[in-house]
């Protein structure tokens, strides 16, 4: 497949989509988290343990993944949901927004796999 730039626009009127898409899902644990998202909902405590396991074994700290389901929410490709109950329950999941990358996980995970 032959990847070709996009036309260049005039100047200022347009970001890069490369940069615009660094911008949102960027950093260390966005794409992974994403990726444990995809086949459904899935409580903070599963998304964890899935990034140690993704990560040989080192947990990623309450603090950072917090920083990081915030912001992925705040960007629309997550959604947060809290259920009123006693121990808090909350699960997060894709929005539409999220799940339109689903393609775009699939061709970093084939492209890993191949490398």
């Amino acid at each position: 497949m032959e990847v070709t730039s996009p036309p260049a626009a005039a100047a200022g009127t347009a970001e890069c989509p490369v940069v615009k898409f660094n911008d949102v899902v960027g950093g260390k644990y966005k794409l992974r988290i994403l990726w444990e998202l995809s086949p459904g909902p899935r409580r903070y405590t599963h998304v964890q343990r899935a990034l140690a396991v993704a990560m040989g074994g080192r947990r990623i700290t309450p603090r950072v993944l917090s920083r990081e389901l915030r912001e992925l929410a705040a960007a629309g490709l997550i959604a947060r949901r809290q259920y009123p109950v006693i121990p808090p329950k909350v699960e997060y999941s894709l929005t539409p927004a999220g799940r339109a990358l689903r393609g775009v996980l699939r061709a970093i995970c084939k492209w890993g796999l191949a490398s």
